[in-house]
C-alpha cells in the first residue's frame, strides 16, 4: 500500500511541483523587482547627489549642463517602476525597458566625461564610472531567469564597444602599446579594452550559472514539498517525514522499536445501528466520525496507523521519538469525548440518534515499520502493546464507558505534564478479557458517568 500510494503522488508530484515553482518563482521576482527598483533610484539619487558636489567644486562650469537631463528622467522612470512592481505591474517590455535604460545611463554619464572635463575621448575610458556596469549586471542576478541578465551583460559590452570606436574614431585620440604610457596619458591601450570585455563576458556567465543553480535550488525545494505535502494526504506527517527521508530505501521487514502509546477507537453498536441504513448513509456517518476524530489525533502529534472500517488505530511517539506521547494521547482522547458529545447534541436537534464513542490507551514497546512485499508496502505497528490497546478498547463495553486507559499509562501521562478536565475512577485489580494478569485501569468520565460505572463496577 505504501509503494501503491508513493508511486501515485510522485506521479503527480511533477506537475504540481512544476505549478507551485511558477507561482513561487513569480512571487519572488515580484519581490525582488521592488528591491531593484529602490536600487535603481538609490543610484540615481547618488549620481546625482555626486553631480551636485562636483558642480559646487568646480571653478568654472560649461555653458550647458546635461546631467541633470539624463539623471532627472532616469529618477523619474525609477519612482514609476517601484509603483509598477508595488502592483504587479512590471512584465516582460517593462524589464527589458530597465535593462537596456539602465545601461544607456552609464554610457551616458561615461561619454559626458570628456566634455565636461573637456579632455579627448580616450579620458573616458578609465573613469571609474566604469564598474556601475558590473552594478547593473549583478541587479539583474538577483531575479530567478538569466534573460534579462544576459541582456543587460550582452547591452553593457556593446555600449563599452561603442565608446571605444568613437573614442578610436576622433583623431585627437592616440593608440599605445605601451602600458606605462598608457597610465601616464589619455592614450588608448587594445589589451587594456579587450580585458575589460572579457570581464563583461566572465562576470556575466559567473552569475547566469549562479542563477541557474539558485533556481535548481528552488525547485528541488518546491519539490521536495510538494512531495512531502502529497504523502500527508496518505500519510499522518510523521509518517510522510519517514517515506520522504528513506523513499529509495523502504522495503519489507525493516521497523524500529520504541516506547509509544497506542490509542484504539470504535464506534458503539455499529453494526446494529446501521444494519438497515443505505451504503451512503453508512459511508456518511463514517465520514462525519473520522472528520471530528482524526484531526484531534493530528494536532496532537498522533498517526493514524490504519481505518478498520469503524474503527481507527492511531499511535503516538511510534513513527518519531516523543517525549510527551502518552500526555498527547489522553489529551486527545478527551478531546475526543468532548466533540463527539457537541456532534450528539446537533444530531439530537436534528432529530437523529446519538453515535457513541468508545477509546482506550496503551503504552509499551512496540514496533513501528514495513510490512508486505517489496512491490506493495505499509507501514505498521505491531506488539503486545497494540493487542493490550484493542482488549482495553473492547472493555470499555463491559464497564460501559468511553474512555479508559492503564494506571501506568495515566501515570506516565502525569509525569509527562497531563492535567486533564474529566474526573477519574481508578478500578484496581480488573479483569480484562484476553489479558492473563489483572490490572490496574483508569476510566477518564465525566460526573454524570461515575454513578453508572460504580453499578456497573
Amino acid at each position: 500500500m505504501v509503494f501503491d500510494k508513493w508511486r501515485y503522488f510522485f506521479e503527480l508530484r511533477k506537475n504540481e511541483a512544476e505549478t507551485n515553482e511558477s507561482t513561487a518563482i513569480q512571487r519572488e521576482q515580484d519581490e525582488t523587482e521592488i528591491i531593484i527598483s529602490w536600487t535603481q533610484l538609490g543610484f540615481s539619487i547618488f549620481m546625482l547627489t555626486t553631480w551636485v558636489v562636483s558642480i559646487l567644486s568646480r571653478k568654472s562650469s560649461p555653458e550647458y549642463e546635461i546631467v541633470p537631463f539624463i539623471l532627472g528622467p532616469y529618477t523619474l522612470f525609477s519612482i514609476a517602476k517601484i509603483s509598477w512592481a508595488r502592483k504587479g505591474l512590471v512584465n516582460d517590455a517593462v524589464l527589458t525597458m530597465s535593462s537596456i535604460v539602465d545601461i544607456s545611463l552609464v554610457t551616458s554619464l561615461i561619454w559626458l566625461f570628456h566634455i565636461q572635463y573637456e579632455q579627448t575621448p580616450g579620458f573616458y575610458l578609465k573613469v571609474p564610472t566604469f564598474i556601475y556596469y558590473f552594478f547593473f549586471i549583478s541587479l539583474r542576478s538577483l531575479r530567478y531567469d538569466t534573460k534579462y541578465l544576459i541582456l543587460t551583460g550582452t547591452y553593457s559590452m556593446m555600449s563599452w564597444y561603442g565608446l571605444l570606436l568613437y573614442a578610436l574614431y576622433d583623431s585627437n585620440t592616440q593608440v599605445s602599446r605601451s602600458f606605462v604610457e598608457y597610465t601616464k596619458s589619455h592614450h588608448v591601450l587594445i589589451g587594456a579594452e579587450i580585458e575589460k570585455t572579457i570581464g563583461f563576458f566572465v562576470v556575466t556567465a559567473a552569475l547566469m550559472i549562479a542563477t541557474l543553480r539558485k533556481r535548481n535550488l528552488l525547485h528541488k525545494s518546491i519539490e521536495d514539498k510538494t512531495a512531502l505535502n502529497s504523502l500527508t494526504r496518505f500519510f499522518s506527517k510523521q509518517v510522510a517525514q519517514v517515506i520522504h527521508n528513506n523513499k529509495e530505501t523502504l522495503k519489507p521487514g525493516h521497523g524500529t522499536t520504541r516506547f509509544a502509546s497506542i490509542l484504539m477507537i470504535d464506534l458503539r453498536n455499529f453494526t446494529k445501528t446501521t444494519h438497515d441504513w443505505a451504503p451512503q448513509d453508512i459511508l456518511k456517518l463514517i465520514s462525519e466520525y473520522q472528520n471530528i476524530v482524526v484531526p484531534i489525533i493530528l494536532e496532537n502529534n498522533g498517526c493514524i496507523d490504519k481505518y478498520m472500517g469503524d474503527g481507527i488505530f492511531a499511535h503516538f511517539g511510534a513513527a518519531s521519538t516523543s517525549t510527551t506521547f502518552a500526555r498527547d494521547a489522553l489529551t486527545a482522547m478527551e478531546q475526543i469525548n468532548e466533540r463527539v458529545e457537541e456532534w450528539n447534541l446537533q444530531r439530537q436537534r436534528e432529530g437523529r440518534e446519538r453515535i457513541e464513542v468508545g477509546q482506550a490507551m496503551a503504552v509499551g514497546h512496540v514496533v513501528f515499520g514495513t510490512t508486505g512485499e517489496k512491490s506493495r508496502l505499509e507501514f505498521t505497528t505491531i506488539g503486545s502493546t497494540v493487542n493490550l490497546a484493542a482488549k482495553l478498547e473492547s472493555h470499555t463495553k463491559k464497564l460501559s464507558v468511553k474512555s479508559l486507559t492503564t494506571l501506568q499509562a495515566y501515570n506516565l501521562a502525569k509525569d509527562q505534564g497531563f492535567t486533564g478536565n474529566d474526573e477519574v475512577t481508578i478500578i484496581n485489580d480488573c479483569h480484562v478479557d484476553g489479558v492473563q494478569e489483572s490490572l490496574d485501569i483508569v476510566v477518564l468520565c465525566k460526573r454524570k458517568d461515575k454513578k453508572k460505572l460504580k453499578e456497573v463496577s
